[in-house]
């Protein structure tokens, strides 16, 4: 079966559709064929395998994100302004890709690199078509390199944030807010008169409060315990998708009855495991619950510290923590379009986006640096792209102190503009 096959394009169409609709893990090739009118033996004659399938998908979307692309940059031709302009487009560019096939295929395998050969090659390239777009925007409004290099990446996190919160008004106003501290810096604008009171300033920072009553009996606490950890170890290992109430019970040697004993429903367990999975070796200066930890005293230290959290595996060498909780967190913003009873989870990560950073900055020392909980928020959702684009092979930096120093000087404002 040649490419230019009318059924060979249906089964590449049909494999993007259907892992948009309903993920990686749930892809079936019978499901795929059956939609394209052939049988799943043409689809072994032409690719090969499923991997085989995935791969020459992977590359289909490309090629339609390239065009998608290259249309929005010609449509944008002489009507962007400013600071005001690019906001916009920015913020409407991550609710329409909310709402793609394309797009949503895309944040699939970026988060699942693990489960298709040959994946990296094809990331690299799409990451960089999309940063030389921004470029090519960008400098029409005179604007550096160095922001587009930063919102391409900012967009991989956020996109995923949005394909599960674009429908919540409180989610698209943060997400206008966050645009504007993400961009403020670099196109010039004075901080202090953008920023009246922040909403993220508002929300929340403590974790949430779960469904799940705890047993008064001991034995009933550690069988609750001990499915918990079952969970836990199953999303680190194999990500959020495989945690389903039979396997997790049967893992711990239980009734999957026993899920509803314990924690109620299937929701309060979910939201509790995800959670527990999140947080699980976060560092002192990162976790919302302590208030005694240790804090860096200069930006260096601080620069550093973010690198080791970054990190991807090498070798003996562990992936730094943002590296598990990015990837845990893009999988649980995927998920919840399958599994609805986890959104109020998604909502509460997004609100709690840069707290860390805006926890660590607050005890500085160093003059000129005044970072606002929306800036903090902006730098935060780009320090987990940061995580996975190294994770994922598709930026080679495994440690670079200069890249976070740079997109930290980029967003943040100094004393010098933020007068408030």
């Amino acid at each position: 079966m040649t490419k230019n096959n009318p059924v060979h394009s249906k089964l590449l169409d049909e494999t993007i559709a259907l892992t948009a609709e309903c993920g990686l893990e749930k892809l079936s090739l019978r499901a795929i064929a059956s939609r394209s009118g052939c049988s799943t033996g043409a689809i072994f004659q032409s690719f090969g395998s499923k991997s085989g399938l995935l791969g020459k998908a992977l590359a289909r979307a490309r090629e339609h994100d390239k065009r998608f692309h290259g249309d929005l940059e010609k449509d944008m031709s002489g009507y962007l302004s400013g600071h005001a302009a690019f906001s916009d487009l920015l913020t409407w560019y991550i609710g329409t890709r909310a709402g793609q096939e394309v797009a949503r295929f895309l944040s699939e395998v970026f988060f699942k690199a693990n489960q298709i050969e040959m994946c990296g090659d094809h990331m690299r390239e799409w990451h960089a078509m999309r940063t030389l777009f921004w470029t090519s925007i960008l400098d029409r409004l005179n604007v550096g390199p160095d922001l587009a290099s930063i919102v391409s990446s900012y967009t991989i996190m956020e996109e995923v944030y949005a394909q599960t919160l674009i429908d919540r008004p409180r989610y698209r106003l943060l997400l206008g807010e966050t645009v504007r501290a993400l961009t403020a810096v670099a196109f010039g604008q004075d901080i202090g008169k953008l920023r009246k009171r922040s909403l993220s300033e508002r929300l929340d920072t403590q974790p949430l409060s779960f469904h799940g009553k705890a047993k008064s009996d001991a034995n009933d606490n550690a069988v609750r315990e001990q499915l918990l950890e079952q969970a836990v170890l199953t999303i680190v290992k194999s990500g959020t998708s495989a945690a389903t109430q039979r396997e997790l019970a049967r893992k711990a040697g239980v009734s999957a009855s026993m899920v509803a004993y314990h924690f109620g429903n299937m929701k309060a367990f979910v939201n509790e495991a995800i959670w527990r999975a999140l947080m699980k070796g976060i560092p002192v200066d990162l976790d919302p619950d302590n208030k005694n930890g240790s804090m860096p005293s200069s930006l260096d230290e601080w620069f550093t510290m973010i690198d080791e959290h970054v990190r991807s595996e090498a070798g003996e060498v562990p992936a730094g923590f943002y590296t598990g909780f990015s990837r845990i967190s893009g999988e649980a913003c995927l998920l919840a379009r399958f599994q609805p009873q986890i959104t109020e989870l998604v909502g509460h990560l997004r609100a709690l986006e840069g707290w860390g950073t805006f926890r660590v900055s607050s005890h500085l020392k160093e003059a000129g640096y005044r970072i606002g909980r929306d800036h903090a928020a902006a730098f935060g959702v780009w320090v987990k792209a940061e995580a996975m684009l190294r994770q994922n092979d598709v930026i080679t930096a495994h440690r670079d102190v200069s890249r976070i120093a740079d997109a930290a000087r980029l967003i943040f404002p100094t004393a010098r503009t933020a007068t408030e």
